[in-house]
């Protein structure tokens, strides 16, 4: 197994006012899944990814990627790991293009295709020169996801990738994230549950610090999907 997760647990605060967010997460996902996590706001979705990613250090418990605790991988998050944040994290006062190659300036970054082609498909291509301040948050959007997809990493993680985007725009960047899926792990935090339907491969929901797998290996002939998507969103 890939990422192995065992017994995750993460609190804030100190005494009487201490809230146990993540409270013993297990979790074990293959390289080339695609798997999204579901809940509501404040369930520690986002906790759980900025600890997997190896942002947040401050937990319980331990996580291995191919038998290795990350603990122990030097440079981890920078080299092995690609995100996109819920708020963006660009640079306001540099143009996109900068924005999208802003990693390259504090490590060696092993490309893994040509950025022309991916700037093509996320329709950046006009806005490279642009700077990041005059972007609608989906141009944002999309600059974030080129930035985390064009570096040679392990795993993806994306908190809210579609957030700003309308439906048809969402549905291919989920199309991208599930073709990035061949050759690598993606986790995805959303809220659309028709897409995360449509396109998991491993699907669960997170609620009072606690991961429950809703399904897992969705495939299109899977007589529950079909009938979703004849009929109606799963509730």
């Amino acid at each position: 197994m890939f990422l192995v997760i065992k017994q995750i647990k993460k609190s804030f605060g100190v005494g009487d006012s201490r809230v146990e967010v993540l409270k013993g997460i297990d979790l074990e996902i293959e390289r080339g899944e695609f798997c999204v996590l579901l809940g509501p706001s404040g369930s520690g979705k986002s906790t759980l990814l900025n600890i997997i990613g190896g942002i947040d250090l401050n937990y319980q418990g331990n996580i291995f990627i191919d038998n290795q605790n990350i603990r122990e991988i030097k440079n981890y998050c920078r080299k092995h790991v690609g995100f996109i944040f819920q708020d963006f994290n660009l640079i306001n006062w540099l143009n996109v293009k900068n924005n999208y190659l802003l990693p390259g300036f504090f490590t060696k970054i092993i490309y893994k295709r040509a950025i022309e082609d991916q700037e093509e498909k996320l329709e950046l291509q006009k806005l490279k020169r642009k700077k990041v301040r005059l972007l609608s948050g989906g141009q944002k959007q999309r600059v974030a996801l080129l930035r985390a997809i064009i570096k040679n990493v392990d795993i993806l993680l994306c908190d809210e990738p579609t957030g700003s985007l309308d439906q048809e725009n969402s549905q291919a960047v989920f199309e991208l994230l599930k073709k990035e899926a061949k050759e690598r792990l993606v986790i995805v935090i959303s809220h659309d549950e028709n897409l995360a339907i449509k396109y998991a491969d491993q699907l669960y929901v997170m609620e009072n610090g606690k991961l429950t797998k809703k399904r897992d290996s969705i495939k299109t002939t899977d007589k529950f999907y079909c009938r979703l998507k004849k009929h109606a969103p799963a509730n």
